[in-house]
């Protein structure tokens, strides 16, 4: 079985919402501190890969990089690009999350660590873990999409959408709508950006891994997907 993992990560900000079969089965809740729900996070996780499933996990922050002071792709907008300041921000907290993620995923010896969303490709075979980036911010940030929520935080949306990305693109269908409070959220299909770049590519999920003892296919230099809506 296939479940979808999203985080958003910001400096002042933390969400995460988990996918499955069913809908939204888990999520974060607003009236939890971060390390709480950092904490609920880390369980639904744990117990994900002690039955054995697909996991896919996506983070709404740059999770690469070029050696250059430029866009990576033409979604880059003026102030959006990786290296500017919510950016840069969003990445530096991710290391707080994702390396205590990375190291949970690396004491379950028959998972391997992926940026290739194929490696989930039917028939879906357990032991995989696939790693990616969502693109929210500007025009294409979801939260942004929605002048009212009720019910809802901006950033459980955001959450939602990072999810719902690998998930639209793998079973092709949409989230069931499980739980009232996303029933107003209409998420379009996804795409992976094509990067526009010249130059080398470093990648922060192989640091993250490197440094917590997880092997992540692919070598130093590959980015992952990105998505957006």
């Amino acid at each position: 079985m296939l479940v979808s993992y999203g985080l958003d990560i910001g400096n002042k900000s933390f969400a995460w919402c988990r996918i499955d079969q069913y809908g939204v089965s888990n999520h974060s809740t607003t009236n939890h501190k971060a390390q709480n729900k950092f904490s609920k996070l880390k369980k639904a996780l744990d117990l994900d890969l002690k039955n054995g499933n697909s996991i896919a996990i996506g983070v709404d922050a740059p999770m690469w990089f070029v050696d250059d002071f430029k866009p990576r792709f033409k979604e880059e907008t003026a102030n959006h690009e990786w290296y500017n300041r919510s950016g840069a921000a969003a990445t530096v907290m991710s290391w707080v999350y994702l390396t205590q993620i990375l190291c949970l995923i690396s004491a379950y010896s028959n998972y391997i660590a992926t940026l290739n969303i194929k490696k989930l490709a039917p028939p879906t075979t357990s032991g995989i873990v696939y790693l990616y980036e969502c693109f929210m911010t500007s025009h294409y940030k979801i939260s942004t999409q929605y002048p009212s929520l009720k019910g809802i935080s901006r950033d459980l949306v955001d959450a939602f959408a990072v999810a719902a990305a690998s998930w639209i693109t793998h079973t092709q269908q949409q989230p069931k709508s499980n739980i009232p409070l996303y029933n107003s959220v209409t998420l379009t299909t996804p795409r992976i950006i094509s990067p526009s770049y010249n130059g080398t590519c470093y990648s922060i999920w192989h640091a993250m891994g490197h440094a917590v003892g997880l092997q992540v296919s692919g070598g130093p230099q590959s980015h992952c997907d990105v998505f957006c809506y």
